[in-house]
Order: structure tokens, then C-alpha cells, then sequence
């Protein structure tokens, strides 16, 4: 056998490498969503209960309020505080990220964006979306109506805007927080702080 054969009969007798199969789309989509989620916990920490927030008892930034409707039911506050992480995940996937269709933004808006919708509120979230699409329109003129209601016109247009754009609405979205209730400014250096690391 010549040494040209030798080699070829080698070749084909080495096992042959195999790959890691390809991730699906739902797969990539629920590592993103995952990625941001741990975000989220950075940014909400674990249990809290603050006399001056809004939200009142919460954990992992998840509400009594919230819990309840997730359950469907009337939530107790040991329900919150034996609330888990998995458990909080799963609220944060079916009643934030989903119904907001963050997903469905350019990469560089999505996790301010989906942020927004947990902590202002999905209608909110989509309102100060939509000012900064105004905002960032040439000519000044609104090309999407400032109605909280997300829509594929607000979807197209959103790729008009960058995300400091966003977080410059958002930040203007927490000063009049402040403004219309002084007593909020204790929470004003958190709110900065969440708002240009989201």
C-alpha cells in the first residue's frame, strides 16, 4: 500500500468529531430573557419592606399585589417572604417579559425596557418608550401615539431610538416622580443608579 493510501485509509478510520447541536430560536430567546432576569434580581435585591415605597412588602421586586395575581388569588405576606427565585422567574416571564413583547425590540432597548415594565409598569414603560421615539423623530413631529399601549407601530419606530435616548426618558419619567412627591427624593440616587446601569 503506497504511503498516499495509507493516509487517506487513516482519515477514514478517525472518529469523527461531532458538534454541539444547534440551539433552537426558543432556546437563545429564553438564555437572553434568563441573562436580563439576573439583572433584574441584581437591580431588586431580596426581601423588603420600605414604609415610603409604593410597593410595599416584596421580594426579589416581586408585590404581594403581584403575587396574588399570579396566583390567582388573594397572596399572603408569608407567601411572599417563602417565595422562591424559580418562582419569581416564572411571574417575571409570563406576566413582564412576554406581554411587554420585549423580545420583539432591538437588542439595545430590551433589558431597559423589560426593567421599565417591572419596575413603572408595563403602560408606563411603553409611554416613556413612545416619548423617546417622539423625541428622536426628525422634525419634532410624533410619528406614535403616547397611549402606554405597545403596538406594532411603536415596535417599528423603536428602532429610531438608542438606548440612552431611553434611559434619558426614564430618567426625566423619575424626576417628575420626585417633583410631584418630594418625599420619594430618598429613593432618587437608587432610581439614578438603576437607571444608567439598565
Amino acid at each position: 500500500m503506497s504511503e498516499e493510501n495509507q493516509e487517506v485509509t487513516e482519515e477514514e478510520d478517525a472518529p469523527k468529531k461531532r458538534g454541539r447541536p444547534a440551539k433552537t430560536q426558543e432556546q437563545k430567546d429564553q438564555e437572553e430573557f434568563e441573562g436580563y432576569l439576573q439583572h433584574v434580581f441584581d437591580n431588586e435585591g431580596g426581601l423588603a419592606d420600605v414604609k415610603e415605597d409604593r410597593g410595599g412588602l416584596t421580594k426579589y421586586g416581586v408585590t404581594i399585589k403581584t403575587l396574588g395575581s399570579f396566583l390567582g388569588r388573594e397572596a399572603t405576606r408569608d407567601e411572599v417572604v417563602d417565595m422562591t427565585l424559580e418562582t419569581a422567574a416564572e411571574i417575571y416571564q409570563n406576566m413582564y417579559w412576554k406581554p411587554s413583547r420585549a423580545g420583539q425590540l432591538q437588542k439595545e432597548l430590551r433589558m431597559t425596557y423589560f426593567d421599565m415594565c417591572i419596575n413603572h409598569g408595563q403602560r408606563n414603560a411603553v409611554t416613556i418608550l413612545q416619548k423617546a421615539i417622539n423625541r428622536r423623530n426628525k422634525g419634532g413631529m410624533p410619528i406614535v401615539d403616547v397611549d402606554g399601549l405597545i403596538g406594532k407601530n411603536t415596535i417599528k419606530y423603536a428602532k429610531k431610538v438608542d438606548g440612552d435616548s431611553l434611559r434619558a426618558e426614564r430618567m426625566l419619567f423619575f424626576a417628575n416622580l420626585v417633583i410631584k412627591k418630594p418625599r420619594q427624593m430618598r429613593f432618587w440616587l437608587g432610581w439614578y443608579r438603576r437607571c444608567i446601569s439598565t
